[in-house]
């Protein structure tokens, strides 16, 4: 009686599972002229996109990104952004004026909701 629930057991841990990634919430900063602009990024490895707010106009604009190992990209044909994984070092780059900002990003503490 044990064995054939012992190798059930044993069967059903051997069965491939995928690692569903919960998505982060960074805010995250750089500095132009001397005063931070900041925004919020949220981004989701499993669906591939990245959530983008600019904190001070509201701004919000979903991205499909790039996942690498080390970095996750988003943007569009004039404006790349992309968070380092590892230092969640962040950098703008506007491709037209051949510049690029850096700056840092912070985990933001999810709110727990009832619903």
């Amino acid at each position: 009686m044990l064995k054939p629930l012992f190798a059930a057991t044993i069967a059903a841990c051997l069965v491939p599972q995928i690692a569903q990634a919960k998505p982060v919430m960074l805010s995250c900063a750089i500095q132009v002229d001397g005063k931070p602009v900041r925004f919020n990024v949220s981004p989701d490895a499993d669906t591939q996109q990245v959530t983008f707010e600019v904190v001070a106009s509201g701004f919000i604009r979903k991205y499909n990104g790039s996942f690498t190992s080390n970095e996750v990209g988003f943007g569009d044909g004039d404006v790349r952004f992309s968070v380092n994984r590892t230092n969640l070092a962040f950098s703008r780059t506007i491709l037209a004026l051949d510049s690029v900002d850096r700056g840092q990003c912070h985990k933001m503490v999810a709110h727990k909701t009832a619903i």
